[in-house]
This record gives C-alpha cells, sequence and structure tokens, in this order.
C-alpha cells in the first residue's frame, strides 16, 4: 500500500510552528534548538534561535512515496539548501507570492538577483523527464533564465537553455551552485539560510537516513531542546521501525503498535543532552503510563 500524507493548509502550519517555537522557549532565553522534521522547508519563513539546527528525518520517519507535488516542494527545498543554495537565493510561491506569476514551483536567483534556475515539481505518477521538460523550459526563457530543473523530488533532469541542450542529464542529487556555474563563495553553503542573530549564526540542515545518524546528530547539536514536530505521520507502522527498537528506552522496545512518531519520541528523549522535550501529541500519549516511565 502507498503511504500518503495529507497536507495542513498553510494558516494551520504557520499557527503550529508559532506554537511550537513558543513552548520551546517558554523562558524567553532564545537559546538554540534542535527540530525534529520531514519537512525542514515550512521552518524557513520562522525567525528560530541562532545556531538552531534542523534534523530532516524524512528518509528514517517519512513516507515512501510522495504523493502530492506541495509535499514534494518542501523536499526539494530542502535538498537544494543541502547542495549549498543560501535561503536568501531560493524563491517560492508562497513565500514571494508578489514576484513570482510565471509558473516556477522554486525559482533560484544569482547573487546580482537575475532569475538563474527555475525549479518544475511534479508527483512521480505523473512525471515525464522529456514532457516535463518541455513545459519548464518555456517558463525559463519567459524570464531569461540560464537553467531549469524538473524533478519528482527523488530524481533531477536539468537543461541549459543557453547551451541549447535538448536533453536533460538525470541524477538523484539536486545540482550545486559550481555545478551550474554560480559563485556563491560569500554566502555559507552548509546553513539554511536563516538566521536569529548576528551574520553568520544561521541554522544548519542534517540529513538523518538512520537511527545512529540522528543520535549523532542530536548529540553535535548546540542544543538540550528538542521540538519533535508535527510532519511525523501517526498510526504509520511499517517494518522498519522495528529495526529500531533496540535503541528505544526499555519501556517502548515491546509496544505491540509502535509507530513513527513514538519512535522518534522514544529516540529523541532517551538522549542523555535532552532536557526538553517539546511535541503536539494526542493526549493519551501524555497520560498513558508507559510514556511516564520514559
Amino acid at each position: 500500500m502507498q503511504k500518503t500524507r495529507n497536507r495542513l493548509p498553510t494558516e494551520i502550519q504557520e499557527a503550529l510552528v508559532n506554537l511550537l517555537l513558543g513552548a520551546a522557549d517558554f523562558d524567553k532565553t532564545s537559546k538554540a534548538i534542535t527540530v525534529v522534521t520531514t519537512a525542514p522547508g515550512i521552518w524557513v519563513p520562522f525567525h528560530v534561535p541562532p545556531d538552531s539546527t534542523f534534523l530532516d528525518v524524512s528518509d528514517l520517519f517519512g513516507p515512501t512515496i510522495w504523493q502530492t507535488e506541495a509535499d514534494i516542494i518542501d523536499r526539494v527545498i530542502a535538498r537544494i539548501s543541502d547542495a549549498g543554495w543560501p535561503r536568501g537565493l531560493i524563491r517560492t510561491d508562497d513565500a514571494h507570492r508578489s514576484s513570482i506569476k510565471h509558473g516556477a514551483d522554486v525559482m533560484l536567483i544569482a547573487p546580482d538577483g537575475s532569475p538563474y534556475v527555475t525549479v518544475d515539481v511534479r508527483a512521480s505518477s505523473r512525471w515525464s523527464a522529456s514532457e516535463s521538460l518541455s513545459q519548464a523550459q518555456s517558463v525559463a526563457r519567459k524570464i531569461n533564465a540560464r537553467f531549469t530543473v524538473t524533478t519528482d523530488g527523488e530524481r533531477y533532469v536539468v537543461l541549459d537553455l543557453w547551451s541549447d541542450t535538448t536533453e536533460g542529464r538525470p541524477s538523484d542529487r539536486f545540482p550545486s551552485p559550481h555545478d551550474l556555474g554560480l559563485n556563491v563563495t560569500d554566502h555559507d553553503e552548509h546553513q539554511l539560510g536563516v538566521t536569529g542573530g548576528e551574520p553568520g549564526q544561521g541554522v544548519s540542515l542534517v540529513r538523518c537516513n538512520s537511527v545512529s545518524a540522528l543520535e549523532t546528530a542530536i548529540t553535535n547539536a548546540a542544543s538540550s531542546t528538542v521540538v519533535v514536530d508535527f510532519t511525523i505521520p501517526w498510526g504509520d507502522r511499517w517494518a522498519r521501525l522495528d529495526d529500531m527498537r533496540h535503541s528505544l528506552p526499555e519501556p517502548l522496545r515491546n509496544m505491540s503498535r509502535l509507530d513513527s512518531v513514538v519512535a522518534a519520541l522514544g529516540l529523541t528523549v532517551a538522549h542523555p543532552t535532552i532536557q526538553r522535550l517539546v511535541a503536539i501529541t494526542p493526549r493519551f500519549v501524555a497520560e498513558a503510563q508507559i510514556y511516564a516511565r520514559v
């Protein structure tokens, strides 16, 4: 069976993010936080404390198939950031509605502000490299962008319009600015681009595709507060979770109804460096004796 996610309306997502940020910083100290999420892109517009860390666990807990193009865009934005594109050069329809009127799902600009790359995002069920490129390049030509990229969230095909290349190059990663001949050395290529304080105090993004990677990332993060956000699916009980049982706190290891959120909460709360865990959970999770023991 294919796994799916229902996408929350933007205003509800914003309210939930603000609620989590408020709970994480209820004592108003503005200390760094660590956010466990499958969609780091939704956090990008928000002011978070300096030196915070986003842990992208979409490969660990997220759905194996991204059904909606809105979900894929979140994933693509995270991978664009991973490839070294500073947040200041990334434009999306939601964040820059007044300037994006040309049909691109995401646009990457050069440091001088000119359009450089358009990104066309489609669900896997209707993604075709040749058909998608045909439509995507017409959008790119209208705004004189040099490159267009079409993707289903996992495969990327790049077309250079300046050289009149007619076939893209399939790839499993988003091209970096250097790959596309763009110099962004004045930007930190290892940060998501959101700043909460002085320049250079950006927010780091770490992809965690295994339990050990998640544990290492939590250890390395400069924070004793962890937020497990609302993007991890409830009731998602798939076989891979059984491999995580040995890493969970003892009260949770033999649970018959182990799901992704319980696993994420268990792995996080058991870490010795964590002093505060923030999450939105059903009431039964907060009240159940087994969770109280953890």
